[in-house]
């Protein structure tokens, strides 16, 4: 799921194992199971942390080699790359064996909420993202819009997923919220 989308982007392919909406996304659900049942040994754990950093270079390093020309081909970007696989993977592990961590146990009120709501979040980004291209750019600097737009989708998905529990919840309590009489 992480080499087929490299390889239609880099060298042209037209190769498709899967529905576009499950193309590497399904990599993720896998992921998150394996490093969540199994107990992992601080050796494997500091791999994974190492691999999680590496990535979040090659990422970062290749999008901007891969955009020099102006065109903005973040192909390092995209959520199913193995650079994201890799920070994904190392940023669960920390959160799960940090726990006994001073600083991972102050966010827990920040944290568990945003993991509650991560689901509807993974939903609802696209059409949030969709809306927001559409907006002019803040600056003439790549930088400042990418981060504004990551910033802006990633505050706008959580806010509209929590506000679509809090409404499910309260239904739910009110007995659906339909009557029969």
């Amino acid at each position: 799921t992480t080499v087929v989308p490299f390889l239609n982007i880099t060298a042209s392919a037209s190769v498709y194992l899967f529905d576009p909406l499950l193309n590497g996304y399904i990599g993720y659900y896998l992921l998150g199971y394996m490093l969540g049942k199994y107990e992992l040994s601080v050796n494997l754990r500091a791999f994974i942390y190492v691999c999680g950093i590496a990535g979040f270079a090659v990422g970062f390093i290749g999008n901007i080699i891969s955009s020099a020309n102006g065109a903005g081909d973040l192909i390092f970007n995209m959520g199913y790359s193995l650079p994201s696989y890799l920070v994904a993977a190392a940023l669960f592990v920390l959160v799960k064996y940090g726990s006994g961590n001073r600083l991972i146990g102050k966010a827990a009120p920040v944290l568990t909420p945003m993991a509650d709501a991560s689901f509807g979040v993974y939903w609802i980004h696209a059409l949030v993202l969709r809306l927001a291209v559409g907006l002019p750019p803040l600056s003439r600097s790549p930088a400042i819009n990418l981060s504004a737009v990551f910033l802006s989708v990633t505050a706008c998905s959580f806010g509209v997923t929590l506000v679509a529990k809090r409404v499910w919840r309260s239904r739910k309590s009110n007995g659906g919220g339909c009557n029969s009489s």
